[in-house]
């Protein structure tokens, strides 16, 4: 299984590259007033507007540090048949490769219940299981007011001055 490792609240997580549709530079988010905690804010992504979950506030409620090397895993899944992409805000970031997949381990303390727990020459990480983090991130959670808006309503909404990986 190609992964990719990132860091989040110090701890390890892989993204399986399966779900993976791109990876961006962090640009700069348009802020949406009254969204979740753990929600960064709306990138542009190939005309698109796209949410982006802080995984560091939503795993370890501490915010991804503010630099430059920080990415944004754009990432895709299929739920009712229908398809939702979204943003993965994330440190130190580094392709795996895990030729027989993730070794499981037993329960680590400290970890969330994000993903499958594993293990390699490094240490413990997991896997983020996306429809975890997707549940968690935009139904669930602390708020700062109303629920997230969802892609329908986002249709809506004016994207200009939103700055993105293909509006530099």
């Amino acid at each position: 299984m190609l992964a990719l490792m990132c860091q989040v609240g110090g701890q390890r997580c892989a993204v399986d590259c399966a779900m993976v549709v791109e990876v961006i530079p962090r640009v700069k988010l348009e802020e949406l007033p009254g969204s979740h905690f753990q929600i960064a804010g709306i990138a542009r992504h190939r005309g698109e507007s796209i949410p982006v979950v802080d995984l560091g506030r939503l795993l370890a409620n501490q915010g991804c540090a503010d630099q430059w090397s920080n990415r944004i895993i754009v990432v895709e899944k299929l739920k009712n048949e229908k398809i939702s992409r979204f943003g993965l805000m994330v440190e130190h970031l580094e392709p795996v490769d895990f030729p027989e997949g993730p070794t499981q381990a037993n329960e680590a303390k400290g970890l969330g219940n994000w993903g499958q727990i594993c293990q390699d020459a490094s240490g413990i990480y997991q896997v983020l299981d996306l429809d975890v983090i997707h549940e968690r991130a935009f139904t669930s959670g602390p708020t700062q007011g109303s629920l997230f808006p969802t892609q329908a309503s986002l249709s809506g909404t004016s994207t200009k001055g939103l700055r993105g990986a293909d509006d530099r």
